[in-house]
């Protein structure tokens, strides 16, 4: 890729998160860090890839720590900002802190410490069994929140094999890249792989208490209708992309039994 296509990429890909970021910050990551896997696995020169990304960390650091300068059009950056603020500083009297948040606040902390209840009651085998959960109600259950249900219903042996077919799923995604011909499969089976595993890993360890709530769905296990449709699309065009490789190997390979015969 040279240096001038290289830069009409990251115009193209840095406007169309911009613009994402006023509604989903979350969001908006994932499909820059897709942007950038994309990148990665091409023949760019590291130098340029790694100064960018040094610089969209730094960016992204500074709108979550301006509340994106408060700005009407970024002002999704301040509810990250709080959300950033609360994980990296609990607060010693929960009590008193929560008294003086407002309604929507009050939901946000609650689904926090609800989620680590839910992840400590589930035992490495299932405790409460399926459809049994005691956190059911906490805010965005059977989307936001779906792996700390499924480890608490299920245990954590089941979590563990869910965090691995995804790992998997991205492993078997990079052997489809390096078996197809063209660039442009390898670029958009890499892409759909990446952001599909991205999604899932944010959406665990968001549940997990390991980094901030994203409100992201967990791929094909969250309940809604478009992200389901949405993620199966993906996986079609994996799957069409990965037949297509195979029907191109097996004839070269044809070929060259015929030719050597």
């Amino acid at each position: 890729m040279c240096i001038r296509n290289y830069f009409v990429f990251l115009c193209f890909i840095g406007l169309f998160c911009l613009l994402l970021m006023s509604q989903n910050v979350s969001t908006a990551l994932i499909l820059l860090g897709t942007a950038l896997f994309m990148l990665f696995i091409s023949d760019l020169d590291w130098r340029p890839f790694w100064a960018t990304v040094g610089i969209l960390v730094a960016v992204v650091i500074i709108l979550v720590m301006t509340s994106g300068f408060h700005l009407q059009f970024l002002n999704r950056f301040a509810t990250v900002h709080a959300r950033v603020e609360r994980f990296f500083n609990a607060p010693e009297d929960t009590k008193t802190y929560v008294e003086n948040m407002t309604e929507m606040e009050v939901d946000n902390i609650r689904q926090d410490i609800q989620l680590e209840g839910a992840i400590a009651t589930g035992g490495y085998l299932p405790v409460n069994g399926p459809g049994n959960s005691i956190y059911s109600n906490m805010p965005q259950s059977y989307s936001d929140c779906i792996f700390a249900i499924a480890v608490e219903e299920y245990g954590v042996i089941f979590g563990v094999i869910l965090l691995s077919m995804y790992l998997v799923l991205f492993y078997r995604i990079f052997l489809i890249i390096q078996r197809v011909p063209n660039a442009f499969g390898a670029y958009l089976a890499g892409g759909l792989g990446f952001w599909v595993t991205l999604q899932a890993l944010m959406h665990i360890s968001v549940c997990a208490g390991v980094m901030p709530n994203t409100g992201q769905t967990l791929p094909m296990v969250s309940w809604g209708n478009a992200s389901i449709i949405v993620t199966s699309i993906c996986f079609g065009l994996i799957l069409n992309i990965s037949r297509s490789a195979k029907e191109k190997t097996t004839k070269s390979i044809e070929t060259e039994e015929v030719e050597h015969e």
